[in-house]
């Protein structure tokens, strides 16, 4: 009878073990990740999808991609190196090897060290985000500065022509009636003599 009720300890670990990775993928995908295409939202998904390579990947094509801000890479350069960090140390501890073989305390510690470092990959996510927002204002309002300053420089040189217009003309005009008064006051004074 013993021999029936032999129990195989390590399909049961492992069967343990599978469960409580599934359990935490749930707790994982029930996170939230951002607004839908977002960078956090495509980053964090890949992560819990398990491609890491490909979130680092898209992490440093997303910072990389925006030559026209030159001071969103510097800003973000640090952080982007960081997130890689953390993606890295994600998956290090998620394929961590002979993880079946720990006990389900440190199995349960690594699964938690994973959500922290989840969260705080999802935090830095969200500055890269901020800067890239803050970047894209700061270029706007370059832009309106520029286009101000174009306007009101035309509309001054166009104000200055019309005023140099009607200078010109009204002088004129003045000129040809003041010198007209002259002459005919000259021919009046001589003529005066003549009566």
């Amino acid at each position: 009878m013993s021999a029936e009720l032999k129990i195989d300890y390590e399909q049961l670990s492992n069967e343990r073990s599978q469960m409580l990775q599934q359990q935490f993928q749930n707790r994982l995908s029930k996170r939230p990740t951002g607004p839908a295409n977002s960078l956090r939202d495509i980053i964090l998904r890949s992560v819990i999808n398990g491609h890491f390579e490909m979130a680092i990947n898209d992490l440093k094509e997303f910072i990389e991609s925006k030559e026209d801000y030159p001071q969103f890479q510097q800003r973000t350069r640090r952080y982007g190196s960081h997130c890689a960090d953390l993606i890295k140390a994600i998956e290090n501890k998620r394929n961590f090897p002979g993880f079946s073989s720990l006990a389900i305390a440190k199995q349960r510690e690594l699964f938690e060290k994973v959500l922290d470092h989840f969260d705080e990959l999802k935090h830095y996510l969200k500055r890269i985000e901020a800067a890239h927002a803050e970047s894209h204002i700061e270029d706007m309002r370059t832009t309106v500065y520029v286009l101000r300053t174009i306007v009101y420089c035309t509309g001054f040189l166009f104000a200055l022509g019309i005023f140099v217009e009607v200078y010109t003309e009204t002088y004129g005009s003045v000129d040809m009636v003041a010198s007209d008064v002259a002459k005919n006051l000259t021919e009046w004074v001589f003529n005066f003599g003549d009566l």
